[in-house]
């Protein structure tokens, strides 16, 4: 097609005749080549007689009715000048002259848009670079999607996946050799447990700051409460009253032997505090409650179960008490198991209990959850809190479909971690990020904190404490 123009050039140029009007295909004297535009300044006359015409699309002048720049169509003269006589039709020439450079003024034109229609869409693409992103995005798209299973836990999708939302209906969590509080001394040791983590609003994220927005259901492991964790958990938990508002017990102190309970407190009698012992075992009577049976009553040192047996005098007529959590039934201390922590709420289901000296050890399910493989193999061997799958929001961040390994800093020392204190936790330890999104936290033990830093937040522990009891359902 190039060829064939520059030879009609070459030949209208041999026969020395000027065009009607600038051409928008030129090639200048004395060159072989197709110019698009005009690199040096030519005179009119000079550009008149070799039909040369720059293609200079953003010129702001010229806005006659040929210019590529006019709202008008393309008009070619010559349809009108061949019926003009040849001193009206332009410069005078012949009528076959004229209709030849017509002829190659809209060839000129017809190729100009080709080239131009070639090179916009060449410069789509932007050299690969969009495509490469696409690609990009898709790899993070299907890593955001990327199912995950160890043994008999998995995710699952129940509803469709947005950009704030992965559709899964909860997290999975595994913890391993983590002293876990909930706040203060209230918790429980973990030697390995499996758990979901359940929003109580479906489509909602696992919000870590707010407690009572989700429940906790282990699915398999080990905890242990020990007799400090225990006193904690009926002094500041299931015993606490507010200001003005005795309770019928207080001051609890525990301590175990091989299938053995031994409970000491005191309790409120005709205005005065008494002394109070209770000795017993510790019965699972379903999946959700322990019951603890007394042989041995002690107040103010002395034995009372004779008394109490001659009397006909059960507990219950000793020590009214009856909490969401604890009744007294006869002589004996009903447990709710679920009930006795503090938010989230905590869905236990228990296969197993046994009391030990270092404190009653309870089995949910098998008691040996298959434990997933970390991002950093070396971390396998430190104490370490996992999340899987779900919407974790912590802080300001929200990882969906989340992959966080949270990992103790120093692992000579026992990993004490505070549900009600992460952020003091996170803040003094760090974040690592891999190129999948996945999150690794090297988080320093709770106790390991300044100890004037922890002295300062006791108080405000303490309020969050009460605030999630008086939230808690």
């Amino acid at each position: 097609m190039w060829d064939l123009i520059l030879r009609l050039r070459r030949l209208r140029g041999r026969q020395s005749v000027g065009a009607v009007g600038a051409s928008l295909v030129s090639s200048p004297a004395g060159a072989d080549l197709l110019s698009l535009s005009c690199q040096r300044k030519v005179s009119k006359e000079r550009r008149a007689r070799d039909g040369d015409f720059p293609l200079d699309f953003c010129r702001r002048e010229g806005e006659e009715a040929n210019s590529l720049r006019s709202d008008s169509l393309l008009s070619f003269s010559f349809l009108q000048q061949k019926s003009k006589a040849p001193s009206r039709a332009g410069y005078g020439h012949p009528v076959g002259v004229l209709a030849r450079s017509a002829w190659f003024r809209a060839a000129g034109v017809l190729m100009a848009a080709l080239l131009l229609q070639s090179c916009a869409s060449a410069g789509d693409n932007h050299g690969g670079i969009v495509a490469e992103k696409a690609q990009q995005l898709e790899d993070a798209r299907a890593q955001a999607r990327a199912p995950f299973q160890a043994g008999g836990l998995a995710t699952r999708e129940v509803r469709a996946a947005t950009l704030r939302d992965s559709g899964q209906p909860d997290a999975i969590s595994y913890l391993r050799h983590v002293d876990f509080r909930f706040d203060g001394g209230v918790g429980f040791v973990i030697d390995e447990l499996a758990l979901r983590m359940v929003p109580r609003e479906a489509g909602d994220p696992v919000w870590l700051d707010d407690v009572s927005s989700y429940a906790l259901q282990p699915v398999s492991g080990a905890v242990r409460v020990t007799a400090e964790s225990m006193a904690a958990l009926f002094n500041t938990v299931v015993f606490a009253r507010g200001p003005g508002n005795d309770p019928p017990l207080r001051n609890f102190s525990f301590s175990l032997d091989e299938g053995t309970l031994d409970m000491r407190a005191e309790m409120h009698r005709r205005g005065a505090w008494v002394p109070i012992e209770l000795r017993g075992p510790l019965v699972l009577r379903d999946p959700q409650t322990i019951v603890f049976r007394p042989n041995v009553v002690k107040v103010r040192g002395q034995d009372a179960g004779a008394l109490m047996g001659a009397a006909h005098i059960e507990l219950a007529d000793l020590l009214p008490v009856s909490t969401p959590a604890v009744q007294l039934a006869g002589s004996e201390i009903v447990m709710q198991v679920p009930k006795l922590f503090p938010p989230p709420a905590l869905d236990l289901k228990l296969s197993a209990i046994r009391v030990t000296r270092d404190g009653l050890r309870m089995q949910i399910g098998d008691g040996h959850p298959q434990m997933p493989p970390l991002a950093n193999a070396a971390d396998t061997q430190r104490p370490y809190i996992l999340f899987r799958g779900g919407d974790i929001r912590f802080m300001r961040s929200m990882p969906m479909n989340a992959r966080i390994d949270i990992v103790v800093a120093d692992p000579a020392k026992p990993f004490v971690f505070n549900l009600y204190r992460y952020r003091d936790q996170l803040v003094a330890g760090s974040l690592r990020f891999s190129p999948d999104g996945s999150i690794r936290v090297l988080m320093p033990s709770f106790a390991a904190l300044d100890t004037g830093q922890a002295a300062k937040m006791t108080k405000a522990a303490k309020a969050a404490l009460q605030l999630a009891k008086r939230t808690a359902p």
